[in-house]
């Protein structure tokens, strides 16, 4: 299927009028029909094109090849001309309008003519989906208000492993768009996809090769405001043919890249007492220079076989390595000030490998699959120091005004010492961490069709999967305690020996000391003191030098004392005991049908069985803390696990009562699997700062019914309006309880904590629960709008606009102090009890608004993502429960095409938004990030 300039058109409807015979063209605008012998009018349509009719006579045993051409829509005569934009919401309009489920699609149109930073900011541009950020680009996508764990990421439906160290999110920013032909986000899975989507599912998906050769590169550079800089620079190349007689396509595309994602932050803390009054306790200023860089390219092969299928070897790899330094100072009420830095490199790397086939055997179409999928994030370098000032005469703040304690931090600034000369080398760390996620899948379908007569066609679909997922962190830190031990003057090289240490030519020739036998600050801060204004308010200073901390680290890394049994770094095993290695072994089948009663009802049924069977490993250490961290025997490993069956029915019904509407309805039931770190069988008590931390094997998967409608109105003139709701009944849904405060025996014992190894008392606990009673509910609208209806050069705009409002119910744990005062010295009572609120992580109202406009070559785009306050932290008093602010987030897109030549222009965060935080406590301000505007710009050429 083509247009009449020889595009492909994807998801374009082929059928039989006035019968349910059809069928719908894949993303090679390839379709396939069964049709008993007789002689047809088969009919192709598509939005925004004339409709074309071509007689067709079968015989048994014979297939035929049907082509069409379609051309554009006549309006008042006049053949209309499809733009760029235009072309890209037609695209996905199809896609949707023609999907089985509830479906919102981003076209490869949409994806290549005016790109986004990455694949998550396509995706934000979709209704119900809110964004994640880091780096001033989303990261992450949030589904109806779900946390992104809530969400199922694939890759031509083969799920990405998770990229974050514990939990299940996938880092999006990841993945190059250069080699995608759209994405999917389903809201409403059907019986053959993976259960673990109660929010949704985001499909990445790629095609076949053309059979045109193909080539396009593009170099680029980019703008950011907040360095003032200009060192970025992009490159993606793709290259595709079909060789061999057109049998075997051939898809190459690679990428690189280098970004500067700095951040400028400022957070306050408060102080909040019984009675409920306040006052600030300090104010912490923060500089991150991040230099971010990817590597990623992609090798797709398909083979057309002689059943009219494909097999297809698809191969992808994505790295993104991120330098940053990140300087910070605070200006406390009371207590010393730090001053502190933290340099590192970090490495996060995928690989994705598949085989799969779609083939037939008669009319019987058969689908299947091996694919291996592996990420792993690396801390290869990690080297922090802080310093602290306070303590003597001139040092630290001055004595701060009561008036002043209930305003905000910037007016403890002035009240500083800044009396660097004697502040002195507190502490130093390095740091090292490993977590990796492998999955090895193997997947069978079959899917028969049926016809009753030429009024009830339909399908059934049978398949299984089988998933083995292997996920482990390694964790270490290397920990110099300089504020109890002074740098040691020998060091051990590499044969064992040990030699005196020598600073001679080194930055640290004429090392400065105060106090004594303390390294003064101003041994680590260059040539000139160097500062900054962190939003241009507040100062930070001074920033310590990271070259001089790095040759630190060299010259003493290897500290030893003279008799050889005292390190400089001693292994600090409070990093150890987040480690773990889990194994999940998970099992499905199902068996569906799909029925097609005419062209006005459509009823897909079916349900779906998934086993899990895991085995967790964590690190049991009830007594840490003091120079216990050190102690290795303080540390042993533990093992459990867990298996669970789940029954999962599943319908969707669509009615179509006339051309221009449809009404989908669905009841599904999905699940979503706990954070890896939660069900691990660990304990850590540390004695010093007084907390505990657990896992819980018991900690159960979360499995929800969700109901969903949609209602969907169109018109080729027009475009596409859809309106709909969905409810969606969640039960042990798990969440990590902060700080539950042990203030009793008797709530010690309630815990369940390890007796026999001292008091409880005043600790705070860190645990996974389930709650119940969880409830999510909202609507959607979405409106594509192309304006050809319109006189002249208005014709030519482009208008999309979504909205969400999202609501929900959950019960929160929490406690209250009820204190007796009939007796000597007054009893207090812990009173535990459930709240109602809302999940974390769900802004109630958010959408976009995107206003286009193509003329000729030229195409641009202002557009405006906007989402209000939600909840990020739950804490056991709720006292110092946190949410984020709200933002909205402006952004213009332009193109102009010069023959093969095209400049692309995307300026973001025009509004120069900032990401804040504040306690729900009388609303006090707890902080805010910023990125400031960023620029890209690039040169595209097409062959």
């Amino acid at each position: 299927m083509k247009d009449s300039g020889g595009e492909l058109l994807l998801a374009a409807n082929v059928n039989v009028p006035g019968t349910s015979l059809g069928a719908i063209t894949d993303l090679d605008g390839s379709y396939r029909m069964s049709l008993p012998a007789g002689e047809y009018e088969l009919q192709a349509s598509y939005l925004g094109y004339s409709p074309q009719m071509i007689s067709v006579t079968v015989v048994d045993g014979q297939q035929q090849v049907v082509d069409f051409a379609l051309p554009p829509n006549v309006v008042m005569g006049q053949e209309i001309l499809v733009t760029a934009q235009a072309l890209g919401q037609r695209a996905a309009i199809n896609r949707q309008l023609n999907a089985d489920g509830i479906v919102n699609v981003v076209s490869e149109e949409q994806i290549q003519e005016l790109p986004d930073a990455n694949a998550a900011e396509a995706i934000g541009r979709l209704p119900g989906v809110s964004l994640k950020r880091a780096g001033g680009e989303a990261q992450k996508v949030v589904l109806r208000g779900l946390n992104d764990k809530f969400s199922l990421i694939t890759l031509n439906g083969v799920p990405v492993p998770a990229s974050d160290a514990s939990s299940r999110g996938v880092d999006l920013s990841m993945f190059s768009q250069s080699s995608l032909a759209g994405i999917e986000v389903t809201k409403a899975v059907t019986p053959d996809m993976d259960a673990d989507a109660i929010a949704g599912s985001v499909n990445l998906i790629t095609k076949k090769a053309t059979v045109e050769p193909e080539f396009r590169i593009d170099v680029g550079g980019g703008y950011n405001k907040l360095e003032n800089s200009l060192k970025q620079y992009r490159v993606d190349a793709r290259y595709g043919r079909r060789v061999l007689d057109k049998k075997i396509g051939v898809q190459i595309a690679v990428n690189n890249e280098r970004l500067i994602r700095s951040r400028e932050s400022f957070s306050q803390g408060w102080s909040i007492f019984p009675d409920s009054n306040y006052q600030i306790s300090g104010l912490s200023v923060n500089y991150v220079n991040e230099i971010r860089t990817r590597l990623g390219g992609s090798l797709l092969l398909d083979f057309d076989t002689k059943d009219g299928g494909t097999i297809r070897f698809n191969n992808f790899f994505n790295q993104t390595g991120r330098d940053r330094v990140s300087f910070s100072r605070d200006y406390p009420v009371a207590g010393d000030v730090s001053y502190d830095i933290d340099d590192e490199e970090r490495v996060l790397s995928t690989i994705n490998n598949s085989v799969s086939g779609e083939n037939f055997w008669g009319s019987t179409e058969i689908t299947w699959g091996l694919s291996h999928a592996l990420t792993k994030g690396e801390l290869p370098y990690s080297y922090s120091m802080d310093f602290t000032e306070g303590g003597a005469p001139g040092t630290g703040m001055e004595d701060i005004p009561s008036d002043l304690l209930q305003g905000s931090g910037e007016a403890l600034i002035p009240f500083a010492y800044n009396n660097f000369r004697e502040a002195y080398l507190f502490q130093a760390r390095s740091d090292r961490s490993e977590n990796q996620d492998r999955d090895l899948i193997a997947h069978l379908n079959l899917k028969k069709p049926f016809i009753v007569n030429d009024r009830i066609t339909g399908s059934v679909k049978v398949g299984g999967k089988v998933r083995q997922k292997n996920r482990k962190l390694e964790r270490g830190s290397n920990w110099a305690p300089y504020y109890v031990s002074r740098p040691k003057s020998f060091v051990r090289l590499d044969d064992g020996s040990i030699v005196p240490k020598d600073l001679s030519n080194t930055s640290f020739n004429d090392l400065s000391l105060v106090g004594g036998n303390n390294i003064s600050l101003i041994n680590f801060l260059g040539e000139g003191e160097s500062s900054r204004d962190v939003f241009d308010r507040y100062r930070l200073s001074p920033m310590i030098d990271r070259d001089r901390t790095r040759e630190w680290y060299e010259l003493t890394r290897n500290g030893i004392n003279e008799q050889g049994n005292l390190l400089e770094y001693s292994d600090d095993l409070r990093e150890a005991t987040g480690n773990y290695d889990v194994d999940e072994r998970i099992s499905s089948a199902y068996v569906m049908t799909t029925v097609d009663f005419g062209e006005k009802i459509r009823v897909l049924g079916g349900v779906r069985f998934e086993n899990e069977n895991n085995d967790y490993r964590g690190i049991y250490a009830p007594e840490l803390g003091g120079f216990l961290t050190f102690d290795p025997a303080q540390l042993s490993d533990t093992a459990s696990s867990y298996s669970a069956s789940y029954i999962l029915p599943n319908l969707h019904v669509r009615l179509k009562p006339t051309e221009w509407f449809d009404l989908r309805l669905a009841a599904t039931k999905t699940l979503a699997r706990p954070d890896f770190s939660m069900r691990l069988p660990r304990l850590v008590v540390d004695r010093v700062a007084r907390t505990i931390d657990r896992g819980n094997p018991e900690v159960q998967t979360t499995v929800a019914w969700n109901y969903d409608v949609i209602a969907s109105f169109y018109r080729s003139k027009y475009g596409l309006f859809t309106v709909g709701g969905f409810y969606k009944q969640l039960d042990n849904v798990f969440y990590t309880r902060n700080n539950f405060r042990i203030l009793t025996e008797e709530s010690s014992l309630a815990a369940g904590l390890p007796q026999g190894l001292g008091s409880y008392l005043g600790f705070g606990l860190d645990e996974p629960v389930n709650t119940d009673g969880t409830k999510v509910y909202g609507i959607e609208v979405d409106l594509q709008a192309n304006m050809s209806f319109l006189p002249g050069l208005l014709s030519n705009i482009i208008f999309r606009a979504n909205y969400s409002r999202i609501q929900s119910q959950t019960q929160f744990p929490r406690v209250r102090i009820e204190e007796d005062d009939s007796e000597f010295p007054p009893k207090q009572t812990v009173v535990e009890f459930n709240e109602e609120g809302k999940l974390e992580g769900q802004p109630a109202n958010f959408g976009n608004v995107a206003l286009g406009y193509d003329q000729g070559g030229f195409s641009g785009r202002l557009s405006v993502f906007f989402q209000d306050d939600y909840l990020t932290t739950i804490t056991s008093l709720g006292l110092r429960d946190q949410l984020q602010k709200g933002y909205a987030n402006w952004d213009l897109s332009l193109r102009q095409d010069i023959k093969k030549i095209t400049l692309l222009v995307n300026v973001r965060n025009l509004s120069n938004f900032s990401e804040g935080q504040f306690y729900q406590f009388r609303n006090l301000d707890t902080g805010s990030l910023k990125y400031d505007l960023q620029v890209d710009f690039r040169v595209r050429y097409t062959l």
